[in-house]
């Protein structure tokens, strides 16, 4: 993954190095909602329902909708950002829409760029290793989205950098969460389990189209809450996120998970979209 050197900060095209902004969008100390998008063969994977739920989430923290933030100006400044960097395809865009001042209900909003190699977006040959960490429970109105500021990631991702994890699982006395990138989901047979909303994981955007998807094909997809014993003791794990798709999960700590049950899923419902 590299970095188009340009952002839109309000539409002005500026260099990169020209703001001081967290690589980590949670880290940005001006409250907003983000959005981290695909961009793949000139559109934007799951559109509608990003732009959905930013508005959804816009709406929680208090910042009206903007014309400057619509969906037309927003995807033109796309295509300005993304012919700065070569037109790369696939590649990953957010979008963070964030309060002016601390008293305002008026935003602005910024859009930055990575080129992705098109291996980052389909099947991960090699899986992930993931760990996991206690953290207070997420319940805040805010929780269902990409919020920022949120302090509470930070010892989770300083952890992970510690011990060499590709991810870390959130947990809490209820059981997992999710992780600070990704949405999680057990298989069991034919059962996949993931954890509700109403345990404070975002509202993850391939994680509802999963659940549809797969549901039309026949498989029973559960929401129940899922403690670490059972995550440790199911068939196998993955996770899900709008950019990465489906990611197979090789171990967490010691135990060992194998990959054949979910590249049966991968090649359900992306194998052929991957290949258009």
């Amino acid at each position: 993954m590299k970095a188009i050197p340009f952002v839109i900060l309000n539409g002005r095209i500026l260099p990169a190095s020209s703001l001081d902004l967290e690589e980590n969008t949670r880290q940005r100390p001006a409250i907003g909602i983000f959005e981290t998008m695909l961009w793949e063969k000139e559109k934007i994977f799951l559109m509608d329902a990003h732009f959905q739920r930013l508005e959804q989430g816009l709406s929680r923290i208090g910042l009206g909708r903007d014309q400057a933030w619509s969906k037309p100006q927003i995807l033109d400044d796309i295509h300005r950002l993304l012919s700065l960097g070569g037109n790369p395809d696939p590649a990953r865009i957010r979008l963070h829409v964030f309060r002016s001042a601390e008293q305002s209900d008026r935003g602005q909003y910024s859009l930055e760029a990575w080129s992705l190699d098109p291996g980052e977006t389909g099947w991960n040959a090699r899986g992930y290793r993931l760990g996991w960490e206690l953290a207070p429970a997420r319940t805040t109105p805010w929780s269902g989205f990409k919020f920022s500021p949120d302090p509470d990631w930070e010892p989770l991702e300083r952890r992970r950098r510690e011990m060499g994890w590709d991810d870390i699982i959130r947990c809490d006395e209820s059981g997992i969460t999710e992780t600070p990138k990704a949405n999680i989901f057990l298989i069991e047979g034919d059962r996949l389990i993931t954890p509700p909303l109403s345990v404070g994981c975002v509202h993850g955007l391939m994680r509802a189209w999963l659940n549809q998807t797969l549901k039309t094909k026949g498989w029973e997809v559960k929401e129940s809450p899922v403690s670490l014993e059972r995550l440790l003791g199911a068939e196998a794990i993955f996770l899900t996120n709008a950019v990465r798709r489906i990611q197979w999960v090789e171990w967490v700590g010691p135990h060992l998970f194998p990959s054949a049950p979910v590249r049966r899923i991968h090649d359900l419902v992306l194998a052929d979209r991957e290949q258009d």
